[in-house]
């Protein structure tokens, strides 16, 4: 009666075996899809007015001409927001345009995506980088490099 039970047992050794290495390597890569998982910004950060340093399309990069000084600015209230340019101007006045693109937040591939329509025309742009002092924008392959501009209301 012993023999049979251990010959049972050693029969069953190589299921448990597999098994314990199967449920190990579901629990290992579990992890390391958590793992890479990057947490996404506080998307509160995106407020306010940004300068545009450059704009990368590739291996090429270009800078605006100083001569056109425009400003975005992400107004956000929850998901949903609208962009509008300014120009600033000596003496902390700003001359908007009368259009604005509202847009509304999605999570695509742990990136916030801001989905703009207008009148004209709708499109998408990823959110590459965000922080509270710089935000990195991709649309159309070309990546949109911002400084956040820290005190808007003392223009030079």
């Amino acid at each position: 009666m012993q023999q049979i039970v251990i010959m049972k047992f050693l029969t069953l050794t190589p299921f448990f075996n597999s098994l314990r290495h199967s449920v190990l390597f579901v629990v290992i890569g579990a992890l390391l899809f958590t793992g890479c998982q990057k947490e996404l910004p506080n998307i509160q950060w995106l407020e306010g007015y940004w300068s545009v340093t450059h704009v990368t399309h590739g291996s090429e990069t270009f800078t605006p001409k100083a001569t056109t000084v425009l400003w975005d600015y992400y107004a956000l209230e929850g998901t949903q927001g609208f962009r509008k340019k300014v120009m600033p101007q000596a003496g902390a006045i700003k001359r908007t345009s009368d259009d604005l693109s509202p847009f509304f937040l999605t999570v695509e591939e742990n990136h916030y995506v801001i989905n703009f329509t207008t009148r004209w025309d709708q499109w998408q742009e990823k959110i590459i980088m965000l922080s509270p002092t710089a935000l990195v924008v991709e649309h159309q392959e070309k990546q949109y490099h911002y400084k956040k501009v820290q005190n808007p209301s003392h223009v030079q």
